[in-house]
This record gives structure tokens, sequence and C-alpha cells, in this order.
């Protein structure tokens, strides 16, 4: 299959995917999901931040738009007893590290419209009781 040179959403695409009641958690969306896109549409439901997960990206920034609800992050800091994320095939990546908690963040609140930068290597987490997020990821010397 050839690789298509330019991928358009209409407006209207958007918001009949932001119509999708969300499944509970957090959840990549169709139509963005299935195309591999470096850039999703996140429904957050019933997620609250204190029950989420922390994680680094070594090479990889991410940059967040709120489209929706009011999204809970914690940035900066230290994760706290840091693991490597396992892949679906069960080995390592050690690009991307997971923790339970951050010690030492900065706590923000994301409300419709607004953006957040998280360059490499800066720890994150976030989570919203219902909210849509936009998550674009940039590749980064890191």
């Amino acid at each position: 299959m050839e690789k298509a040179h330019y991928v358009l959403f209409r407006k209207e695409q958007i918001d009949n995917v932001l119509a999708v009641p969300m499944e509970k958690g957090k959840n990549p969306l169709e139509p963005l999901k299935s195309l591999g896109l470096p850039f999703n549409i996140i429904g957050i439901n019933a997620a609250p931040i204190k029950d989420s997960g922390a994680e680094v990206h070594k090479k990889m920034d991410d940059l967040f738009l709120c489209m929706s609800g009011k999204i809970d992050f914690v940035c900066g800091g230290e994760l706290v007893n840091p693991t490597a994320k396992k892949k679906l095939d069960g080995s390592q990546d050690e690009d991307e590290l997971r923790s339970k908690e951050i010690k030492g963040g900065t706590e923000l609140v994301l409300n419709p419209g607004d953006w957040l930068w998280v360059p490499a290597g800066t720890p994150h987490k976030n989570g919203a009781v219902a909210a849509h997020l936009i998550v674009i990821k940039i590749p980064s010397e890191g």
C-alpha cells in the first residue's frame, strides 16, 4: 500500500469524534488511532490524576491541547522508582520510563484551548474526570 502524501481532517470529523461517549480510562480515539500519525485525540474519562501513571520520554517531546473538559497535570520533578516501558512483545523500551508517581513536580490545570509543551526528559502525568486532549509527538535530540 502506498503511503499517503497528506491526510485532511475536516472540523466535522473532529466534532463527530468528540461527540462519541468516552470509555472509562485513557483511550486514543478514531479516526486518528489506527492511522499511525504522530498525533492523536485522547479521551480521558474517570481517570483521576492520583490514579494515573507518570512517564518520561527520552527522545520525544509532547505537545498537548485541551479540547474539552479540564485536565490536571503534574510536570517536572522526579519519577519515583521508574521502570522501562514494556513493549507489546514483552521487551523493554528504554526510551520511555514509567512510574506510579512524581516527586516534586508542579501541578497545572489545562482548560479548553490551553496548550502544554513537555520537552523530552521531563516527568509528567495527567488525569481528568472527562476531557478530550490532542497529543502531538515531536522527535527530540533527547
